[in-house]
């Protein structure tokens, strides 16, 4: 199969990935609502307890403010062990091969110039809607990891060049 066969196919399926849900919710399971477990034993207690139900105590924070924070840096921290790791066989590869990374750290670079510039620019978006903006943050730590990459491809190509001395 060729590049780029291979690649359209891979499209086609993270768009599919992408739609089925999304007319899913919409055509299938129309009238049900997004929610987590949380809301759920929330419920349950209020349905079990009644009107007459005090709570405890109250609660220092809201974990829903800081949600879109833990999303945030949960893809961060995702996308900077990946894209480090290809980095690193990346370079590595390149280095024992013998073959030049400009080509590769080209199209790094415009990867992660896009990455921050969407990163910087979702800044600015606010939304009430709490899945919604915990995408966002999300993407801000996609973006943002994508730099890693730039860590990983020199400590790779060392790698391989001693590999390559020794």
């Amino acid at each position: 199969m060729s590049p780029a066969r291979r690649n359209w196919l891979l499209a086609a399926i993270v768009i599919l990935l992408v739609v089925v849900p999304l007319v899913y919710r919409g055509w299938i399971a129309e009238g049900t609502e997004w929610g987590g477990a949380d809301m759920q034993g929330v419920a349950a207690v209020e349905e079990l307890a009644g009107e007459d139900f005090v709570p405890w105590f109250n609660p220092i924070y809201s974990p829903e403010d800081l949600e879109r924070y833990y999303f945030g840096l949960q893809a961060l921290l995702g996308t900077l062990l990946v894209a480090g790791i290809v980095g690193w066989i990346l370079g590595r590869s390149r280095a024992r091969h013998g073959m030049a990374g400009a080509a590769d750290l080209a199209v790094a670079g415009v990867l992660c110039a896009v990455g921050v510039v969407l990163a910087i620019g979702l800044l600015f978006v606010e939304t009430e809607f709490g899945e919604l903006q915990a995408t966002i943050s999300a993407s801000q730590g996609i973006g943002l990891g994508l730099l890693a990459f730039f860590i990983g491809y020199p400590l790779g190509r060392r790698a391989g060049a001693a590999v390559n001395a020794s």
